[in-house]
């Protein structure tokens, strides 16, 4: 009984979710109609399943933190953690509830059959408005099912039509917007942030020492600092605790979750990376899935450069290989002299069992379950690091900090006798005057704070954690609201975001056909992969239907073009780490995420000899004059172009130009005008402009100017099907990763 008051989270939880199977038992029993009751069961077992699978995985009711993961995208790319008899349990457990709510008037009848008949419908009915009554003043507790709905609802309601500024000023806060900050620092050490995921301090007890020697000593070390840190609400999941560190506010944006960052058009809120890019540092993120909970347009909303995942690196992005691309990083911006940060970002200790690794065997020993033997792997490869940045003299002029993401969601089994549960900050950093005695409480919103100052930057960043004399973690809780719509405001340039509500196509069938509304993008999707531009990608896209292809092109440092979306991610890709650009020789012997063939402009104009109804549009090269000499099939060719002066030249040399978005707002207000002026037939948007300018959209529609959007895929559940279905009416065609017109003609 103990283990299933813990698996659930305590007594609370488990009275609750008890009687919120008997309410909806009791629900069920008074409906007569069949039908609806079949229909009203399904839905009251999907809520109980729901609350139930948050109960296992996250020790709480359903909240922001469940919903913010509940999308077909992150749903899909969590599965493969779980096994399979889990997950036929769920299904099996879902229908068995169900089934109870169905069948709930007999179930209940033969209850009250213990009782006496003449009575029977007086009792049953006293009985019921006894147990609704119970359950609804016990479920309306703090942490009740009821309570944590209510604070749910409060977050989904919240918008705002009030500035950042205006909002700050309610809560009493000093507010420094990114355009106002600014830096200093006498020695511009590099700086890398280890983000180990649910490594929480339990792990660095005793009881754990077989798996974490090497952390164990470094927390013991002299020359290291070892802060304890305490999870605050809004930051309890991998995207939120990264949004926390890197801003200092906790992560709720309302009903927009993170999506907001895909349709944000002004950043206010600074983060540490705004800080670091006054100084002139590359920042870097590093992670297995950068996209996974909308992370990629959050960072690239706070200011990262540059985003290293499994878009590029494909099989090999493991925690073992991230650490090994790390190191080739810190190599690379050294030769470069550049000064970096670093955040990698671990996952192979996620819940419930990890992810195994059997290349770590030769390593660690045998434990004894999965995430045991991974926690000793991701102990062994944190240590092996930081040996190599000693070994190459590195670590005299780098800031590291070890920070968990949050605590292990699911059954806390694992740290009985480990002590109180929290989080931690380990750094190569003495201690100094900037940071307060041990005895102060922290929280995760103090980590953006301490990083800076412990790296010795000064700065004007007023952070929220120093201008809060109370608990970080209670003013947290009563200001939520507030809070959240801070960072709506924050990230929305005053009032709240632009919204399209989806409407479906009457024209779906239509335009699910044409071939020439879908853009090949990149050459289009191979194995999973985006942007590889390589030969099996269009040949791929070829099969499938595909007529239009977009490829990137780059020059080699023998100035003849390739295909390529850009050189960093090349690199990635190809696993080289010297300067680039390369020569011709090196790129074509460079394979593509091991196995694709790279393509230069002497294999596109064989490809496209030999598919004489295929059309290549090209990105990145805003030279139509000299590219036109290249390329042999030039009534076959579409170029976007970047510069009106490119696109002049274009129309002299009879080149098709698709005018891209930045001149579109270069001149928004004469735009129409000069668009017909030079008889431009195509234009390049942004899907996330949308929103926001619908009736441009409309505008270029009516005069004849066919719109491609791009940027398909990144925002949360918005792929190309989605595009095609509900905003394919507002723009001509789409730059698609993948559509497969065979399947889509069935």
């Amino acid at each position: 009984m103990k283990q299933i008051i813990d698996i659930v989270g305590g007594e609370i939880r488990l009275l609750n979710i008890i009687l919120l199977y008997v309410c909806f038992l009791l629900l069920t029993y008074f409906i007569n109609n069949k039908r609806v009751k079949i229909v009203i069961a399904i839905v009251l077992s999907f809520i109980l399943m729901a609350e139930l699978l948050s109960i296992y995985l996250l020790q709480s009711f359903v909240n922001y933190r469940f919903l913010i993961h509940f999308n077909v995208r992150d749903v899909l790319s969590l599965i493969h953690l779980f096994r399979i008899n889990f997950i036929l349990f769920l299904f099996i457990l879902w229908t068995l509830i169900g089934l109870t709510f169905v069948y709930s008037r007999r179930i209940i009848n033969k209850l009250f059959l213990l009782f006496d008949r003449k009575n029977r419908a007086v009792i049953r009915i006293g009985f019921s408005i006894l147990i609704f009554a119970t359950s609804i003043i016990v479920m309306t507790k703090e942490k009740g099912v009821l309570f944590e709905a209510n604070k749910l609802l409060q977050l989904y309601n919240t918008s705002t039509d009030f500035s950042y500024k205006e909002i700050a000023s309610r809560l009493k806060l000093k507010t420094t917007e990114i355009k106002d900050v600014e830096a200093f620092s006498a020695h511009k050490k590099n700086v890398i942030i280890l983000s180990l995921e649910s490594f929480e301090k339990g792990y660095l007890s005793d009881k754990m020492k077989h798996l974490t020697p090497n952390l164990r000593r470094l927390k013991t070390n002299n020359d290291w600092t070892y802060f304890e840190v305490n999870e605050n609400e809004g930051s309890k999941w991998t995207s939120g605790s990264l949004y926390t560190t890197l801003t200092g506010y906790p992560a709720f944006f309302g009903s927009e979750h993170n999506s907001i960052f895909q349709t944000f058009h002004q950043a206010s809120i600074p983060s540490i990376y705004t800080v670091f890019s006054r100084l002139g540092y590359k920042n870097i993120y590093l992670s297995k899935d950068a996209k996974f909970s909308g992370t990629e347009n959050m960072l690239y909303a706070l200011g990262v450069d540059e985003i290293i995942d499994f878009t590029s690196l494909g099989d090999s992005s493991m925690d073992k290989d991230l650490f090994e691309i790390a190191k080739n990083i810190v190599v690379d911006q050294k030769n470069k002299n550049e000064n970096f940060t670093l955040f990698l970002s671990t996952l192979s200790t996620h819940n419930p069992d990890g992810i195994y690794d059997d290349r770590m065997e030769k390593y660690i020993n045998p434990q004894k379950s999965d995430l045991e033997f991974m926690v000793a792997s991701v102990d062994y490869m944190v240590a092996d690091f930081l040996a190599f940045l000693e070994k190459n003299n590195f670590l005299d002029s780098t800031q590291i900090y070890i920070i968990p993401d949050h605590l292990k969601h699911g059954s806390p089994e694992i740290f009985y006798e480990t002590g109180e549960r929290g989080l931690y900050l380990l750094t190569n950093s003495p201690k100094n005057k900037t940071i307060a005695e041990d005895s102060i409480k922290r929280y995760q919103l103090d980590l953006p704070k301490m990083i800076l100052d412990l790296s010795g930057i000064d700065h004007n960043i007023s952070f929220l954690s120093e201008q809060v004399d109370e608990d970080l973690n209670l003013y947290v809780e009563n200001n939520i609201t507030e809070l959240t719509k801070l960072n709506i405001s924050g990230f929305s340039g005053g009032a709240g975001n632009s919204v399209l509500i989806p409407k479906l196509s009457d024209k779906y069938d239509q335009y699910k056909k044409d071939t020439l509304r879908f853009i090949a993008h990149a050459g289009g999707a191979i194995d999973g992969l985006n942007y590889t531009n390589s030969l099996e990608a269009m040949n791929n896209s070829y099969e499938k239907g595909f007529r239009l292809f977009e490829i990137d092109f780059r020059s080699t440092s023998d100035d003849v073009f390739v295909a390529v979306h850009d050189w960093d991610e090349w690199k990635a890709f190809t696993s080289h780490y010297g300067e680039v650009p390369v020569s011709l020789d090196i790129f074509l012997a460079s394979k593509i995420a091991n196995r694709y063939t790279p393509l230069d402009i002497n294999l596109v104009n064989k490809w496209f000899a030999a598919h004489p109804d295929a059309v290549l549009i090209t990105d990145k090269v805003n030279s139509p004059k000299k590219f036109v000499k290249e390329f042999q099939f030039k009534n076959r060719l579409m170029m976007e172009l970047f510069t009106w002066e490119a696109v002049h030249v274009a129309k002299e040399n009879n080149i098709e130009p698709i005018v891209s978005e930045n001149l579109i707002f270069s001149d928004e207000h004469n735009i129409l005008k000069k668009l017909k002026e030079l008889n431009i037939k195509y234009v390049a948007m942004s899907r996330k402009s949308l929103a926001k300018h619908t009736e441009l959209f409309k505008n270029l529609r009516n005069i004849g100017v066919k719109v491609y959007a791009y940027h398909i895929n990144e925002k949360i559940d918005k792929d190309e099907v989605y595009a095609v279905k509900y905003e394919m009416d507002y723009y001509y065609g789409i730059y698609a990763d993948d559509w497969d017109f065979g399947k889509m003609n069935d």
